[in-house]
């Protein structure tokens, strides 16, 4: 069981790169840390993907990083063959990626959607049946212009928004909050996972990953 750090990379320009890759017969449960130490204003896009060329749909967090300033993503729960991949326009992007790999499990919740309109949209249905815990990223999708915006509000509930349980709310934009996260939320057999979409101008892509229990 390997565990620690299990993927570095330091960026020498512009380039799109996967810095780790599941094992075959693995589940992993990793953290990343995302710094610019490259002295300028630095974009940068992190994602999980199926293979190590990512798409919008793929984005876990789109930043526009100060100089020497960074963040975190935690928890995420990747299956065999996943990538953990980085998009940079600037050399001196640092990412570590560090975690523990288990056997591959057969209960892990791993889902991805890019929305593109204002709309009520279920991005977990618990259609298993069982409780589990669940870790879940929201941000504005990789490709997004300056002038992109959304206003995205998470909710709990057995049926839909209107009859649920907001948990969490932000304005993004590209140029101030752009994402955030919600880690070791603990569901029902019965609990969706629906996300609301107002003002949206471009695309907003949600990771949601974790195991259920049973």
């Amino acid at each position: 069981m390997a565990s620690g750090r299990l993927g570095a990379h330091i960026s020498s320009g512009a380039s799109t790169t996967s810095v780790y890759n599941v094992p075959v017969g693995k589940t992993a449960e990793v953290n990343v840390t995302v710094y610019n130490n490259s002295g300028v204003v630095n974009k940068v896009s992190l994602f999980r993907s199926p293979t190590g060329t990512p798409s919008a749909t793929h984005t876990v967090q789109l930043d526009t990083i100060d100089i020497t300033s960074g963040y975190e993503r935690t928890a995420f729960v990747m299956k065999a063959g996943e990538h953990l991949c980085y998009k940079t326009d600037q050399a001196g992007t640092h990412v570590v990626v560090t975690g523990v790999e288990y056997d591959t499990l057969s209960n892990e919740i791993n889902t991805q959607t890019l929305i593109t309109t204002n709309t009520e949209t279920v991005v977990y249905d618990n259609a298993a049946v069982k409780a589990g815990t669940v870790n879940i990223s929201i941000s504005l999708a990789d490709g997004s212009a300056v002038s992109d915006t959304a206003t995205v509000a998470l909710y709990t509930s057995t049926s839909n928004a209107a009859s649920g349980y907001i948990l969490h709310k932000n304005a993004l934009t590209t140029t101030d909050i752009s994402g955030f996260e919600k880690t070791g939320f603990a569901i029902s057999t019965t609990d969706k996972i629906i996300v609301v979409t107002t003002g949206l101008v471009g695309q907003v892509a949600v990771t949601v990953s974790g195991y259920t229990k049973g």
